[in-house]
């Protein structure tokens, strides 16, 4: 890869608890959505029940659970920026290669299928996503982190 791996730190998603964001993870064929407890901005009184919400489009895979916090310096990513308790996009990234390249025995495999397939890591306090997707929509909800996944769930266009 040409370049190789970089890091862009995603600025509209709602920042994760650092303590227990407690991370709720649905996937299907369709899509994937993720809800987590957020951040209070500094100096204000924490909310009891807000979660950021993101929902994912076209998803070709994802990964969720290790590195946690204490060992996330042994992600591959760490070297080029990787920290604890954020969002970004990895451009050029080899693990889209990767997914690329293995689909390539398919008898109607085409590169061209894996064009605009991004590649999205979350780190939480235990656990790290990682998705590729295509695109993304985050929010803020005043819900607790089940209860927005499964408000979602009801919504048969998307996940049926």
């Amino acid at each position: 890869m040409a370049g190789g791996e970089s890091l862009v730190e995603l600025t509209d998603i709602p920042l994760s608890d650092t303590g227990a964001p407690c991370p709720v993870v649905y996937a299907n064929e369709r899509g994937l959505v993720v809800a987590y407890c957020i951040s209070s901005p500094a100096g204000e009184e924490p909310q009891e029940q807000s979660s950021g919400v993101i929902v994912f489009e076209r998803v070709n895979s994802f990964v969720f659970g290790g590195p946690n916090d204490e060992a996330l310096q042994g992600h591959r990513l760490y070297k080029i920026g990787l920290r604890f308790y954020s969002s970004y996009e990895v451009l050029n990234s080899a693990w889209i290669a990767d997914l690329c390249a293995r689909n390539r025995v398919h008898p109607n495999h085409k590169d061209s299928m894996f064009t605009g397939l991004r590649h999205f890591v979350f780190t939480f306090h235990d656990s790290t996503l990682e998705v590729a997707a295509r695109a993304y929509t985050a929010s803020v909800e005043a819900e607790k982190p089940l209860d927005c996944v499964s408000r979602r769930l009801g919504d048969r266009q998307t996940w049926s």
